[in-house]
């Protein structure tokens, strides 16, 4: 909420992008749990996202599932506005997920997106641009309403 507030003073220019967690939505034991353990994590999340849809910024908001310290660029890559539930399933490696940022970071058609990226099956398959092709913008300037 700092991050959001300053950039907001100073009148930022760019897109604010923000990783999160795929299940900020989700409602099961794994996610009371990791609240429990992490002090309501996805909570403040969840508020965090709602905070950046109303703040007027350009955003782009991505939820990636469990982060994995392993090589990047091995495995198919995944792209949904679907809401992915907590699960060892979804898991992705970090470097995948700095790859996405740097993607999404000038792609026209992740202005005002919220997604999850996960690994897929197989080895890489499309170009990051090709999978942020398909993102439509959230619906209204504070909710995030699942489009695929």
């Amino acid at each position: 909420m700092n991050t959001l507030a300053a950039a907001q003073r100073v009148g930022f220019g760019g897109r604010f992008l923000y990783m999160t967690a795929s299940s900020v939505t989700s409602r099961s034991w794994a996610t009371v749990l990791l609240n429990l353990y992490k002090g309501n994590t996805l909570v403040c999340r969840e508020r965090a996202e709602h905070e950046i849809r109303g703040s007027g910024l350009e955003y782009t908001i991505i939820r990636a599932g469990i982060l994995l310290n392993r090589p990047g660029c091995q495995r198919a890559i995944v792209v949904t506005q679907r809401p992915l539930p907590l699960s060892i399933r979804y898991r992705i490696a970090r470097a995948d997920v700095a790859d996405v940022f740097v993607a999404a970071l000038d792609h026209p058609r992740a202005i005002r997106a919220t997604f999850e990226v996960v690994w897929g099956d197989g080895p890489p398959r499309d170009a990051l641009p090709v999978l942020l092709d398909q993102l439509k913008p959230d619906e209204g300037t504070d909710s995030f309403s699942p489009t695929a």
